[in-house]
Order: structure tokens, then C-alpha cells, then sequence
């Protein structure tokens, strides 16, 4: 073939790729493992434990000693090692990290391969550029120390965020040069004129924890826009990752994400994500600065989990969220009518009152609903797999995560076993007949059945204990 045909061949033209296809293909040739010149490249990534990396002799001491034919081998720059990175930047070295400090790692505080891989997949499905921290609170507060805001939107949502706030509150109230005491206001309260100077944060959950309902994004892009120049919009979508939902197609100028939930989805990785938009580069340097110097990063451990498991995450999500979505749909049939035991077809009781769950939002419609062509907007992918139920008495929401036999009665949502919890264990302030349910991957039929057998066995223990 000639070089004018091999241009031409479409194997050197890249294919358009969807959202799955990039979460598997993203690494390229980044993460090989050592014996590649024996065996060839590893399919799997690679997991690196060093925490400091050899540093590269100037290039054109290279360059000198290869027109010499004295590049030694302790260099690490032989001709002959596949796995030699290139020297010219940014962007062309197989390690690529895209850090401010170089192509090339140096201490693993600063980056490493596997996570310098993981951001690079995580950006490519996210429509973003990422950074992972050590855990979704790390990188709330690196979001909160970074926007600096002066006024803070928020309402309900995870409780742990809301603590974070209080200790940025705390931390700027101790700096007695500044004058401004944060505010933090309800998301639909006024917001701070421009003329004010101070700076809006709206940190905006959706969908929400423990409910599963959404929020509209773009409602409160439009109300933050009018605010002063620095006020911005975060969107904690922890509980919609892809493809259910896509925050900066509605107006964030941030997005968080608790990457323990479904993008680690395996209940054994602790991690956060941040993504700032593609039209602000000088943001994620800074972040990236900041997270350097606070030691904020995830371990080589919790990198390469989190790097396997985002190969799976859409089939993961897709699933989750349609069986999540069946489960409300029957739970909240339960509320029109009486639940008859199934072990006693006397024992008749009305269990379940209430269910929350984003399709039940609007008349039935999700958030950003579009009457023209009565298509869902901002949960495009589908409802949130983690939802709340209300039961008729405090003491069935309080046995019945302990009834179940699928269901595991224990915290966090997005992983592949289904989750069960008394929500007041969780937040004390919670109403205490509220369980929350994350779906995880098990058949759609076998949860509904672990939950019915689980009523019967509250309506049969409360007929006993009553007794008593």
C-alpha cells in the first residue's frame, strides 16, 4: 500500500465512539505491563504501588548520548524498551497526566499512572475534565475552598455535604481579615443582588438523597446567572451518574460526584469526582494545584477499582435504574389499596403510604419535562436506582430492613448488591417510617419477591407483638 493510500485507509481515521465503548477503549497504550517486550502489552491496566518515580535526564543530553551510542541502561531510555516515554510534552508521553508540572510522573502525590488513566476514561464519558479525590466530602470541600462563595444555596439532601459546609464556615469565620461571615440560605430563598458584590454558591442536589427526586437544573442556572460575577452553580449528581443525566447540558459550571456510589459500584472503592467544564481549563489547574498540596488523592488501590469498574458503569446504571424504576412503580400501587398477606390472606393492612421516586414527579413526568415532545430532559437515561417508601408505622420501617433476604440492611446506594435502610439511622432528623432502597443488579422479580415476603413477615410479627 502506498503512503498516500495508507493516509486514506479509514483504520487511520478514528470512529465516532459511544459513552460504553470509551469507558472500555480510553486507556490506549498507556498502562502496559513490564514483560511487554516477552508477551506483548496486558489487556488489564496495570496497578502501580510506587510512590516515586524515576526522573528523566534532560533531553538533549539524550539526544547527545544516543548520536554517541552511549544511552546506558540504568537510564531507563533505551531505544529498545517499548514502554520509554516520549520527552516532548504534554499529551505525547505514554504517561501521559496532563498535570501542570509535565508529561512525566514524579511523586505520587502529584500523579500516578493509574489514576492519571482513570481521569483520562472518567472525562471521556463525562463531558468534562476530572479529577478523583480521596472521597466524595474531599472533594466537596476542595469545590467549596476553590468558589470561595460568600452565600451558600442549599436544602436537605446528604447530610455529610452539609457538614462540610459548617466546617468552611467555620475555617473563613477564623480568617479575621475577612469581613464577609458566610451565609448559607435555602435554594429558594432570594438570592444576594449583584450590586451586593458577594459571591452565590447554589449547591444544587438532584437527584435527591434519600428520595430519588430530581431538581431543575436548569431553573436555578437562570437564578444564579443574575447574581453577582463569581456566583456559580454546583450540581452534586451523585445519584444520577451516566447515562441517566448530563448536569452541564442544563447549566452547571461544576459538577460533583461521590465516586464510592456507582461509578466504584462494587461497595469496595472510597472516592470523589470532580468535573469542571471544558471552557474553563484554568480551573482544573487550580483544583488540580490545591488537591496536590492538601494530599487529597485516592490510593493506587482505589484508582485501578475505580478504572475496572467504570468499564461496566453504563450497563450497570441502565439496569439499576430500570429495575429501580419497576420497584416504585409496584411499591406505590401498594399505597391505593390494602397489602394482603400472602402467608395470611386475613391479615389485610394498608403498609406502604408513601413512595418517592422521580417518575412519580409532575403528574407522573420527570424534571425538565418536554411538552413538545413528551420526552424527559434532564433524566434522559432514566430515574434514579436509589428511592425512598414510606410505611403506615415507625416500627415496620424499623424491622423490615432486617426481614429482607436479598436486600442487605446496611449504608451507601450504587453498588451491585441492593441496599436496605431505616433512614432515621442515617439522619436522626429523618421521619422514622422512611426507608430508603439502592437497587443493585439482581432480577427485577426476585427483589419484589424478597420485599413480599418481608411485608408478611411485619404484619405477622406486629399481630405477635402486640400481644405481648
Amino acid at each position: 500500500m502506498s503512503e498516500s493510500n495508507r493516509k486514506l485507509s479509514p483504520r487511520n481515521h478514528p470512529l465516532p465512539r459511544s459513552p460504553l465503548t470509551r469507558a472500555i477503549h480510553s486507556e490506549g497504550s498507556g498502562l502496559q505491563d513490564i514483560t511487554t517486550a516477552t508477551f506483548g502489552p496486558a489487556v488489564g491496566p496495570d496497578i502501580t504501588v510506587s510512590t516515586t518515580f524515576r526522573i528523566q535526564p534532560p533531553s538533549d543530553l539524550v539526544a547527545l548520548q544516543q548520536k554517541l551510542g552511549e544511552l546506558h541502561a540504568h537510564s531507563g531510555l533505551s531505544s529498545n524498551n517499548a514502554n520509554t516515554p516520549s520527552l516532548s510534552g504534554p499529551g505525547d508521553s505514554s504517561h501521559s497526566t496532563r498535570s501542570p508540572l509535565g508529561s512525566l510522573h514524579a511523586y505520587r502525590r502529584h500523579s500516578q499512572p493509574v489514576l492519571a488513566q482513570t481521569e483520562k476514561t472518567l472525562g471521556s464519558i463525562l463531558n468534562g475534565e476530572v479529577l478523583v479525590y480521596s472521597s466524595g466530602l474531599s472533594a466537596a470541600f476542595a469545590a467549596l475552598m476553590h468558589l470561595s462563595p460568600d452565600v451558600i444555596a442549599i436544602r436537605d439532601g446528604y447530610r455529610g455535604c452539609h457538614e462540610t459546609i459548617k466546617r468552611y464556615c467555620q475555617l473563613r469565620g477564623m480568617n479575621e481579615r475577612n469581613s464577609v461571615e458566610v451565609k448559607v440560605i435555602d435554594l429558594d430563598d432570594a438570592y444576594p443582588l449583584p450590586e451586593s458584590g458577594l459571591r452565590v454558591l447554589v449547591w444544587l442536589e438532584t437527584p435527591v438523597n434519600p428520595t430519588g427526586e430530581c431538581r431543575d437544573i436548569q431553573a436555578y442556572a437562570r437564578k444564579v446567572r443574575q447574581c453577582s460575577a463569581g456566583s456559580e452553580l454546583l450540581v452534586d449528581s451523585t445519584l444520577a451518574p451516566p447515562p441517566l443525566s448530563n448536569p452541564f447540558a442544563f447549566g452547571a459550571d461544576l459538577v460533583l460526584y461521590s465516586g464510592s456510589k456507582y461509578f466504584g459500584g462494587h461497595s469496595d472503592t472510597l472516592c470523589g469526582i470532580l468535573v469542571t467544564h471544558k471552557s474553563n481549563p484554568s480551573r482544573w489547574r487550580r483544583l488540580w494545584n490545591d488537591r496536590t498540596h492538601l494530599g487529597m488523592l485516592p490510593g493506587s488501590l482505589e484508582s485501578w477499582l475505580l478504572l475496572r469498574s467504570i468499564k461496566t458503569l453504563q450497563l450497570r446504571v441502565i439496569h439499576q435504574s430500570d429495575t429501580a424504576t419497576r420497584l416504585a412503580v409496584w411499591l406505590n400501587s401498594l399505597t391505593e389499596r390494602d397489602y394482603r398477606s400472602d402467608t395470611d390472606p386475613d391479615e389485610t393492612r394498608r403498609l406502604v403510604t408513601r413512595v418517592w421516586h422521580s417518575s412519580f414527579q409532575d403528574g407522573g413526568r420527570w424534571v425538565g419535562f418536554d411538552s413538545q415532545t413528551n420526552a424527559p430532559r434532564q433524566m434522559m437515561g432514566g430515574g434514579s436506582p436509589c428511592f425512598s417508601f414510606m410505611l403506615r408505622r415507625a416500627i415496620h420501617a424499623k424491622w423490615l430492613p432486617y426481614l429482607t433476604q436479598l436486600f442487605i440492611p446496611a449504608t451507601s446506594v450504587g453498588g451491585v448488591e441492593s441496599l436496605i435502610q431505616h433512614q432515621v439511622q442515617a439522619e436522626p432528623s429523618a421521619d422514622p417510617r422512611i426507608v430508603r432502597i439502592s437497587v443493585g443488579l439482581e432480577d427485577f422479580q426476585d427483589l419484589k419477591n424478597d420485599l413480599i415476603q418481608a411485608f408478611d413477615k411485619v404484619i405477622r410479627y406486629e399481630r405477635h407483638h402486640s400481644k405481648l
